[in-house]
Parts: structure tokens; sequence; C-alpha cells
């Protein structure tokens, strides 16, 4: 890739945090002309590595994955020494930030839909056959509302699998006190450093639902008594709605085995569906989704971007990495860029029978960097030319275009 001409084109910021940001960007080498979410850490000593092989890890797992109820990954990079995924972009907010607008938990229905369509992604991340044909058993470990994303047109998606893991690697007990996760949303056994299967993301699963229905997070307990004493506390605030009581009940059972397996919880969330009602999810998603993409743009661009990410604005050398994929990779495309006013008048020059090769190299080099079909295959057309300065000059639009 030539370094005058940038291969991103940022148009705004989705969110930021301690580790880094997702942007909203214009990836100029992606074959498909639609915005792109990218996933972008911080620069980190060489000594933090794991925050790195994290993001990466992410993106293997969700390459392989594709389900209408997962964030698809279209490709990893590196850029100057940090990777850098490319994402589908959600046009949603989170079920976090949904509850940011409904303090005291949303609609009993809605959050059965989108703990329904949540459980559906989770399923497919365990039980979707990866390369060598073997199911993933991809477990997500961080299942939250802030992981939850709802579209503008109502569909769910599940995202940030930075810290999945396949069950089998899983099998082996972990030191006691290193798991990663997000408070309230811990399965007890975490703590303890018990192998780790789907019953975490099921207990996990219920403390968000919980969330959903009642706008707070339950309390993070270790042991046997404290987590019971916390569990039947919570479970008083929803006994006005039997169903989601008895559910969330067995889904934050501290023993693991008593957990409902994946199947089973979809089971009960349809059969709960049928006594609440199937919600419209778009119909409730449109209003506020919309209110709180405003609100948020608002406060993003009222902070800095962080510094350190100019560099994706820049040109210089962008480097696919290789991951897997379960059908055809999603392809390049020559990198557009914005064309001369006269391009019409130019590509007529690199026509012409009697053109100089002092014109034909200056209007090549006019040139770099479209994707203009008549000028890339005249520009490769004259790779050959006899003059070397008018090969050269048509090498440097093909490498500027590509």
């Amino acid at each position: 890739m030539t370094s005058e001409i940038p291969r991103f084109e940022i148009l705004g910021v989705l969110g930021a945090g301690a580790h880094g940001v997702v942007l909203l960007a214009q990836d100029y080498a992606d074959a498909v002309n639609e915005p792109v979410a990218l996933k972008v850490l911080r620069r980190f000593e060489e000594s933090d590595a794991a925050p790195l092989e994290r993001l990466r890890h992410e993106a293997r797992i969700l390459a392989w994955l594709t389900h209408p109820h997962i964030v698809q990954v279209h490709r990893l990079l590196e850029k100057d020494g940090l990777p850098i995924v490319v994402m589908e972009y959600v046009p949603g907010v989170s079920a976090l930030e949904l509850l940011g607008r409904e303090p005291a938990g949303m609609p009993p229905a809605i959050a059965f839909e989108i703990a329904r369509c949540a459980v559906l992604a989770l399923r497919a991340a365990f039980e979707t056959a990866g390369p060598d044909g073997q199911p993933l058993c991809s477990v997500h470990r961080d299942v939250k509302p802030a992981n939850l994303l709802l579209a503008s047109d109502g569909v769910l998606k599940v995202g940030d699998f930075g810290i999945a893991t396949r069950a089998a690697d899983a099998l082996a007990p972990v030191s006691e006190g290193t798991f990663l996760g997000s408070p309230g949303y811990v399965a007890p056994e975490r703590g303890r450093g018990a192998p780790e299967g789907t019953p975490v993301d099921v207990y996990a699963l219920g403390a968000t639902l919980y969330a959903m229905l009642t706008g707070r997070a339950p309390a993070q307990c270790w042991t046997a008594f404290k987590h019971r004493r916390m569990l039947d506390g919570a479970l008083d605030q929803l006994a006005g709605t039997p169903v989601a009581r008895d559910l969330i009940a067995d889904l934050c059972s501290f023993d693991p085995v008593r957990r409902p397996t994946l199947d089973e919880v979809e089971r009960r969330l349809v059969e709960a569906l049928g006594v609440l009602g199937t919600p419209d999810l778009a119909a409730y998603a449109q209003p506020r989704v919309a209110a709180i993409r405003a609100e948020r743009l608002e406060r993003l661009e009222s902070r800095q971007l962080l510094p350190d990410l100019a560099f994706l604005q820049d040109g210089g050398s962008v480097q696919d990495l290789e991951i897997d994929t379960p059908g055809p990779a999603r392809g390049l495309a020559l990198r557009p860029s914005r064309p001369p006013a006269d391009l019409e008048a130019r590509i007529a020059k690199l026509e012409a029978k009697n053109a100089t090769a002092r014109s034909l190299v200056s209007t090549l080099r006019a040139l770099r960097g479209t994707r203009d079909p008549r000028a890339v295959s005249r520009g490769y057309a004259l790779t050959e030319h006899a003059d070397p300065r008018v090969a050269e000059a048509a090498w440097e639009l093909l490498d500027a275009a590509c």
C-alpha cells in the first residue's frame, strides 16, 4: 500500500474505554462499500501483551462465527505493531444503555426476547464446527448487558468475545482469583478456579436477565451461604413476575450442575414469551436507539479522540493477518479515493495515441489512488511502456489503487 493514500477514513467514535476505542470508519480496501467498526487498542508496554492477545483471540473466534445474533468480524489487520479488528457495524446501543433510560427495568417481554436471542448466539458459539470440523465449544465468559447490542431494526447482537475460551481449554483449573469477567455476572465457581464451561454463560445470562428486569445487577458472592442470601433477596424483587423469578433462580444456581443447558434455557424463554407475549423488538428499539445514539454522539464528540490513533488515517503498511473463516474471505477492493474533477479529461490524455511520455507521467501521477476501472486498466497497460518513467508512474498508480 502506498504511504500517500490512507486506508481508513474515521467517521466517528462509537465508544472509548481504558483499553482502547471502537471507531466508525470506512475501510477503503474493503470490497463491500459500507461503514465498519474498528476495534483498536491503546498502545501498551511490551510487558503487558495480554490485551493484544485477547483482541487477536476475539477476532479469530468471531471470524469463524457467522450468525445473525453475533457481531461479525470481517478481518484482522495489523498496523504499526497494533492489531485492528475490522468488524460489522451495528447501528444500535447496548442493553446497558437502554437501562440508563429505564432505571426500573425493561418490560418483561422485551427482556425475555433479548435473552432468547442471546441464547441463540451463545449456543452457536459453542456448537458451530471450527476449522478442524469439530465444534468450537466457545464459552463467552463475559455475558452482561453492555455486551448485548440492540440495533434500531430490533436485531440483537452479542459482541465482545475478547475473553472467550474453548470449553476444552477451560477444563483445567485456573489459579484462584485469576479469572476475567464483570462483577455481578461472574459465576461463583470461577472465583474458586473451577473448570469453566457453558454453565458460566448460563449464570451470566441469568444475572443479565435480572438486571434487565430490575435495572441493577445482582451482588457478586463467592460462598454458598452468601450467594443464597443474595439470590433470595434478589428474587423477592421479581415476586410480581413468577416466570422470571423461577427461571433466574435456576440460571443463577450456585451449583453449576443444577443450571439448565442452553437448549433448556431457550425452551423456557420461549415458554415464558408464550405467557408474556412475543414483543416487537423493532418498535421498542427504534425511538430509544435513536435518542441514545444522539446523546452518545454529542458526548463522545466533546472528548478529544485518543491521540495515539492518528496513525490510522496516515498512510503506511497495513498487514492483513490470516484468520480462518467458514466461507470465502471478505473480498478486498481497489482502494477508492476522491478522484479529480477533470477525471474524464485525464483519462482521455492516457488514451491519446500521440501522448508524450512527459504527459503520460504527469497524468498518471495526477490519477494516483483513483479506483476508476478505466484509469486502472489503462495504467496496467502502460506498465509495459517503452519509457521507464511512464512504466514506473503506471506501477505507482496501481500500487496506490490496490
